[in-house]
């Protein structure tokens, strides 16, 4: 009799268990939006990636295909279309009413796309420095997803027999010299550089080498060019002392150096400031369903796993992790990971062309440092 009735209580307590759990648990599952996909959006999240400085040795577009494949296996039903387009075709695109869900951008972007675009307010898993960059109107527009920096990489022969950290930091501006080239007398420039219309290169010497006022002739060449552009003068041997480089000359004098084909070098990574970051923004027409796998992407793309696999195609990461066993690679992740200013990605070009001058005029003309305090 015990028996049938304990049986009995058994019966009804199930039942009870297997009526309730949809109650229960459902509204569980609708409540935390990251658990699964099998309740959210099922469709193709359309990205749209522009390469607007130079960095690393491999593709950023690959790396996006290739995570975008790792993310679908892991979210059944919802698709990632990496779509790479240049900054041009990015403008005909919105002007003509054409918008992605998402994108991934660097310098140069930002002030075309700010009006329609939303805030981010996925979990954020990036360091607080380099957050700045993205932010408008004090929200959080655009979250970087990978980095690099640059260097000082100098020619050994004109370093005067010092191959220091020290030595090649607190002389950069002092490394002029001359060389004969069919027969004739050529002054070489301490240092050459290039940059695009949205980086302040010069700031990374100011935050390392705080000489104001500087009055050599041939300190720095400042005439304008692309970094490819300088890299070539560099290499030509004929022209400058040292490379105020990026991340990707390291891997373009490597191979100079495996092919015999570039004198010796020293590098040195610099610290305290970079502007080439690369970042996510979420257009505003998309779908709250949507949204839901957006954010999941982007928390999915700066996770521990994903930003390990940046020293696949040499760039950096950007949640102060380390990962390189390079020597060298492994020390300008050291100093990336130290606290760096970076200039807001959301700026136009003038005001990037006055940090410029603001830069060059504190070291050469002179004027007040404390002014470049404020460079954001």
């Amino acid at each position: 009799m015990v028996k049938k009735i304990i049986s009995v209580i058994l019966l009804v307590a199930l039942t009870v268990v297997v009526v309730l759990t949809p109650v229960i648990i459902i509204p569980i599952l609708k409540g935390n939006k990251y658990l699964t996909n099998e309740i959210g959006y099922k469709g193709v999240i359309n990205l749209w990636h522009i390469d607007t400085f130079e960095g690393g040795f491999g593709s950023r577009l690959s790396f996006l295909n290739n995570r975008a494949i790792e993310y679908e296996k892991q979210n059944k039903n919802t698709y990632v279309m990496v779509k790479n387009m240049s900054e041009e075709q990015l403008k005909e695109n919105i002007a003509s009413g054409i918008f992605p869900d998402m994108i991934s951008f660097g310098g140069g972007v930002g002030d075309g796309i700010k009006d329609y675009i939303i805030p981010y307010e996925g979990t954020v898993n990036v360091r607080s420095d380099i957050l700045e960059g993205g932010k408008n109107n004090g929200k959080q527009y655009a979250v970087p997803w990978c980095m690099t920096g640059y260097t000082l990489i100098g020619l050994n022969k004109f370093l005067k027999n010092d191959y220091s950290e020290e030595n090649i930091i607190n002389n950069c501006y002092n490394f002029t010299t001359s060389i004969v080239s069919n027969k004739k007398k050529v002054n070489l420039y301490s240092v050459i550089y290039g940059q695009n219309d949205f980086q302040v290169p010069l700031y990374a010497l100011y935050k390392n080498n705080k000489t104001v006022g500087v009055t050599y002739n041939y300190s720095v060449n400042t005439d304008k060019r692309t970094q490819f552009l300088a890299y070539q003068d560099f290499v030509s041997e004929g022209k400058s002392a040292m490379l105020l480089g990026t991340g990707r000359d390291i891997y373009r004098c490597r191979e100079k150096l495996k092919n015999n084909k570039l004198s010796d070098i020293t590098t040195v990574p610099l610290g305290g400031y970079t502007d080439m970051i690369q970042y996510f923004s979420i257009f505003k027409n998309v779908s709250a369903e949507k949204l839901i796998m957006i954010n999941k992407f982007i928390e999915f793309m700066t996770d521990m796993k994903v930003q390990s696999k940046l020293v696949n195609i040499g760039m950096f990461n950007v949640i102060k992790e380390s990962f390189y066993t390079d020597d060298l690679l492994k020390k300008m992740e050291n100093k990336l990971n130290e606290k760096i200013d970076t200039i807001n990605v959301f700026n136009d070009k003038s005001k990037v062309e006055d940090y410029n001058k603001l830069c060059y005029d504190c070291i050469f003309n002179g004027k007040d440092e404390k002014e470049l305090q404020n460079i954001t």
